[in-house]
């Protein structure tokens, strides 16, 4: 019973921010091809749990109480952020980047952004199981809590980080001898986004977590909603 609760409270903050962004296309995508991008990307984070759990055994940074520098910020950086930022990226780019339902700049934007809310989706009902009884509360209030924490924070963030990287695949579509450049602009961009987030939840700044959060959402939603206007400009994309 506590899991069903749970995966509801997992599942809401995610679906609540994809209707809120799905609304800026003013030519929507398929339901078919939104569900299906969000369940792969949730897919994605099964398997970025499982390639971090392994690269972290094999760099053996589960026993490292104390990891160096350069160590640390590998470690935040490329088996974290990084894997999960490319593995996003992944699922757009080889399902629906050759459909022809693809046809604005703007879709890249969206098809990031369902990634991404799939794959925090998830991840938070992993995050639930982990740290149930954490808030020492009722099965209702600590969903509810930690579900409203996850929308402020880590939900958002990943549809920011993926927005970011959505917004250079679109410029590299359209700018077809810069596209590797663009492409991996917009993943570096987004890794760097993510690590510093995750840097942030880990210094356990907790009187500020809130004020924090909410300044991250109000970026968030400036950054992507800017991004969007930028590519409704643009009526379609030309060369793929």
């Amino acid at each position: 019973m506590n899991y069903l609760i749970y995966l509801f409270f997992a599942v809401l903050p995610s679906i609540i921010w994809l209707f809120i962004f799905l609304r800026k296309d003013k030519n929507p995508e398929s339901k078919r091809a939104v569900l299906f991008v969000f369940i792969l990307g949730g897919g994605a984070a099964l398997l970025a749990g499982y390639l971090q759990s392994k690269l972290t055994e094999l760099f053996g940074f589960s026993v490292r109480k104390e990891m160096l520098l350069f160590y640390f910020f590998f470690y935040h950086f490329i088996i974290i952020s990084f894997i999960e930022e490319i593995l996003k990226f992944f699922v757009v780019r080889t399902t629906v980047i050759n459909n022809a339902e693809f046809d604005e700049p703007i879709d890249a934007m969206i098809y990031m952004i369902t990634a991404a809310l799939g794959f925090a989706a998830v991840e938070n009902f992993v995050y639930f199981i982990r740290y149930e009884g954490l808030f020492g509360q009722t099965v209702y209030h600590y969903a509810f809590y930690f579900g409203f924490l996850r929308f402020l924070g880590a939900t958002i963030l990943h549809a920011l980080s993926s927005a970011v990287l959505g917004f250079f695949m679109a410029l590299s579509f359209l700018k077809i001898k810069r596209r590797m450049l663009f492409t991996f602009t917009g993943i570096f961009l987004a890794t760097v986004l993510h690590t510093v987030y995750n840097l942030f939840i880990i210094s356990k700044l907790e009187r500020s977590f809130l004020f924090s959060s909410a300044f991250l959402v109000l970026f968030a939603v400036f950054i992507i909603y800017y991004a969007f206007s930028k590519l409704k400009k643009i009526k379609s994309i030309c060369e793929l």
